[in-house]
């Protein structure tokens, strides 16, 4: 569990994120991951991330769902989520109340799991820069392939 890993233990010259940035959806997480990453790479280490991004074809503008309990306005986005525009939060449709799950949300007699964070590449730079990297280079269709140092290390692209 990445969210887990130790943060004493062997360096890294580089560690690479394929794909599971997207499923760790809350901040929480996503804010110890971060540092966990950064505990665990060399001073002039690499962190490349791959992540699934918000895609403006799966986002319905004009189909909304208002939770009335937190204020937010939730956006339909794919086949059975909705999707909060600000955080980048995706939250699937469930069957039924769930037992056992915290983060679950009701939204007027529906439950909602989050389950993936998509954000527009802008705000996954800004994400990872807060979090102590500097981003030396982004790419993909939608800005979904990173590089990044830590963000004093003055490292460049090689």
């Amino acid at each position: 569990d990445i969210c887990r890993l130790p943060r004493q233990g062997k360096m890294y010259d580089m560690v690479v994120d394929s794909y599971c940035l997207q499923g760790i959806v809350l901040d929480g997480d996503r804010a110890r991951v971060f540092s966990n990453v950064r505990a665990r790479m060399m001073a002039e280490g690499y962190y490349l991330v791959s992540t699934a991004m918000l895609d403006e074809r799966r986002f319905c503008k004009e189909d909304t769902v208002f939770d009335r309990a937190s204020g937010i306005l939730y956006n339909h986005y794919g086949e059975n989520g909705i999707i909060d525009a600000k955080t980048g939060v995706v939250h699937v449709e469930l069957a039924k109340q769930p037992a056992d799950c915290e983060d679950a949300i009701s939204i007027e007699g529906k439950w909602y799991l989050p389950n993936r964070r998509h954000l527009k590449a802008p705000a996954l730079k800004a994400e990872l820069e807060a979090a102590g990297f500097s981003v030396l280079y982004q790419s993909g269709d939608y800005g979904e392939n990173v590089v990044c140092v830590h963000a004093c290390s003055g490292t460049r692209l090689r």
